[in-house]
């Protein structure tokens, strides 16, 4: 499906070019794989590729990278005492 069209967003060959985004779901994907042997999706099912186990390491290695580098933009999601960005206003952020 088309998501968006981004005009003029490429130069090339003297001329500007639009440039398409297109999205397409999860579930849009695997109905649109045909059936080989070769073809890893039909082979293991529907299911995520990457395992439940997998995702949970993943998972607390980031924590683990967060909790110990610097400040990120994701800081006041991990700060207990912090409200939430969506409710601080303009003056809170430094904003003039």
């Amino acid at each position: 499906m088309v998501e968006g069209i981004l005009r003029d967003h490429c130069y090339l060959d003297g001329e500007y070019h639009d440039a398409i985004v297109w999205g397409l779901l999860r579930d849009e994907h695997y109905a649109s794989l045909k059936p080989s042997e070769d073809n890893r999706v039909l082979a293991v099912g529907l299911e995520d590729f990457v395992s439940e186990d997998d995702k949970v390491q993943a998972r607390a290695v980031l924590a683990e990278h967060l909790a110990t580098a610097d400040r990120t933009a994701l800081t006041p999601y991990l700060e207990q005492d912090a409200a939430p960005p969506s409710t601080i206003g303009p003056a809170e952020r430094g904003a003039a």
